[in-house]
């Protein structure tokens, strides 16, 4: 059968001779033994993954540099002109996490028992997942927002919790008798508790349309460019009223003169993945 290709095809491809995906764990812990049965340990995790899959768009037309930034010309045309867009998946994709963890617990004894675990880590990705669709909008056609500079998008993962801190512990509740049958009804009682605080999960910003018109799938797949001079608790107000300050952010700037109009820049700063505030969950 013969198939006809048009500048409409929409084509999905998968990289040829994939590499295979594997991952690197590796940790160190030094523990120490207090009195009072506290035990407190202190170590370092990390991990590594390579050769993940990363989802990008296909045949999009290639960029130039224009005053040290990618630049996409308007009407260019796509390397290959007899089909269209595509998708392609790569297993190119890196992720580095590492952590810094620190336990204490006490075992039970006297009536009580504790424990407390904090952690400070940072996850970072070139692409959160490059096969199916998320709760953190990664998985979507063409989620490398810059097809043919892939680093573009490593940042902060989807997944990324940059500190966490778990307390819980249990009290064995003393008995006011211990004889007959009030004391078979009030002896054995414990009380148990569990309060977590955690940073939240990044978010990306986007703009609307296309600022480059590099005719991919996905349309509102841009990122602004940042304003340098702005701190974090600037920007994230945390507000019902607006969760962070639009005006940190601004839009490319616009085609230099003697390029086609509509032509225009890549953001100039990954701004992808600030980190919300801390959140607090208490569970009893």
């Amino acid at each position: 059968m013969k198939v006809a290709f048009t500048p409409s095809t929409l084509m999905d491809f998968i990289q040829y001779d994939l590499d295979p995906t594997y991952e690197m764990k590796y940790n160190f812990s030094v523990e120490r033994q207090l009195a009072g049965g506290v035990a407190v340990t202190v170590g370092y995790l990390g991990n590594r993954g390579v050769h993940l899959w990363r989802l990008s768009d296909a045949n999009n037309p290639l960029p130039i540099m224009v005053d040290n930034r990618p630049f996409v010309v308007n009407g260019q045309p796509r390397p290959n002109a007899t089909v269209g867009a595509g998708t392609v998946r790569y297993s190119d994709a890196q992720g580095f996490y590492n952590a810094l963890q620190f336990e204490a617990k006490k075992r039970f004894s006297h009536g009580f028992q504790f424990q407390t675990a904090y952690t400070w880590s940072r996850n970072v990705d070139d692409s959160t997942t490059g096969v199916a669709q998320t709760d953190f909008t990664p998985g979507t056609v063409g989620n490398t927002t810059q097809p043919h500079n892939p680093k573009a998008d490593r940042s902060r993962s989807s997944l990324d919790i940059g500190q966490t801190f778990v307390v819980n512990g249990v009290w064995e509740i003393p008995s006011p008798v211990s004889t007959g049958i009030a004391g078979a009804i009030l002896h054995g009682w414990q009380m148990a508790g569990i309060f977590s605080a955690s940073e939240g999960s990044p978010f990306t910003v986007y703009v609307s349309g296309r600022v480059a018109p590099d005719q991919t799938r996905q349309v509102s797949f841009q990122h602004p460019d940042l304003d340098s001079s702005r701190s974090f608790d600037s920007i994230v107000l945390g507000s019902p009223d607006g969760y962070f300050d639009p005006t940190a952010f601004r839009m490319p700037p616009p085609a230099p003169a003697g390029f086609a109009a509509g032509s225009g820049f890549r953001s100039e700063e990954h701004t992808s993945e600030l980190q919300s505030r801390l959140h607090l969950v208490c569970r009893l």
